[in-house]
């Protein structure tokens, strides 16, 4: 559990599913996904990143650190749990939903998740630059995260892709829309429409990876990574400016896609369907319990 003080007038934030740490020299804020029981999104990771980001709306763009606020630069995605990234959706949920034909949930869900990654998309409206570091899978929803950011930093064993097409659906909270940023949209629609897992040197080649490291190297990269864009971060900033006007992320369309498409199709998900999704909760499972399970060893040595 995270705690962090925002401002004398209001209570402590408290966070359930995200550990933030807060680097005042560098200008970051390192959000750590630390999801339970299953390393997906779920309704409570989703509702601690936006009360982190309203945070950052609140003081225009700084955080309030050992009693001062500091300026934010940089916005880092990382997970605690080796291994992965984020799996995705919460498919556990998304199954009871559709067996009880609960649309206005997954309306709900859907719209949360849009205004969760939206303004990751569009860097705060702030001049910040927004990094995901993978570390291990990234797949469906985890992978529509890591391609929110402006720069993706992947270690070698790191693998993303898009499963949903398995069970008979698809990334609904924009996954089209981000690849279109790095990709033709004939291979955006490959990648999607596939289910392949890919490596992240299949990545780094195909320019969705944008700086590929050895494992263990990942954290030590970012701070390069960002060491190095100091000297023209004013450059960069009118770029990524320019960037958002030219090529914008419409989140009216965002939210059509989710709300009228990806959930009508979740709906009409078979028996069959079904059953494929809870072989994937089973495996979503299996990674949250071997990471416990060596917590516990590690605790007990």
């Amino acid at each position: 559990m995270n705690t962090l003080q925002i401002n004398d007038k209001f209570s402590p934030l408290v966070y359930e599913h995200i550990d933030v740490d807060i680097k005042p020299e560098e200008g970051i804020v390192w959000l750590s996904f630390d999801p339970h029981p299953r390393p997906c999104v779920t309704h409570q990771l989703i509702k601690d990143i936006r009360n982190l980001q309203q945070s950052i709306d609140l003081y225009s763009g700084r955080l309030l650190y050992d009693g001062r606020l500091v300026p934010i630069k940089y916005h880092v995605m990382d997970s605690r749990v080796p291994g992965v990234f984020s799996m995705g959706g919460d498919l556990a949920f998304f199954h009871q939903c559709i067996k009880d034909k609960d649309k206005q949930s997954m309306l709900e869900y859907g719209k949360a998740c849009i205004d969760a990654i939206y303004p990751i998309m569009t860097n705060f409206n702030m001049p910040i630059v927004t990094i995901s570091l993978v570390r291990g899978d990234a797949l469906g929803g985890g992978f529509e995260i890591a391609l929110s950011s402006d720069v993706i930093i992947a270690e070698r064993s790191t693998q993303m892709g898009f499963p949903e097409i398995l069970f008979n659906l698809f990334p609904g909270m924009g996954a089209y829309q981000l690849l279109l940023q790095r990709l033709y949209p004939k291979d955006a629609e490959k990648m999607i429409t596939n289910g392949k897992i890919y490596r992240a040197d299949d990545l780094y080649d195909m320019g969705i990876v944008d700086l590929l490291v050895e494992d263990g190297e990942g954290e030590e990269a970012v701070y390069s990574y960002i060491h190095s864009r100091e000297k023209h971060w004013n450059g960069y900033m009118a770029m990524q400016e320019a960037k958002q006007k030219i090529n914008p992320i419409n989140y009216d369309v965002l939210m059509d896609v989710c709300c009228n498409i990806w959930v009508e199709a979740a709906m009409n998900l078979t028996a069959k369907d079904l059953r494929v999704i809870e072989r994937f909760v089973k495996a979503q499972n299996r990674k949250i319990q071997t990471f416990y399970d060596i917590n516990t060893r590690q605790g007990n040595a």
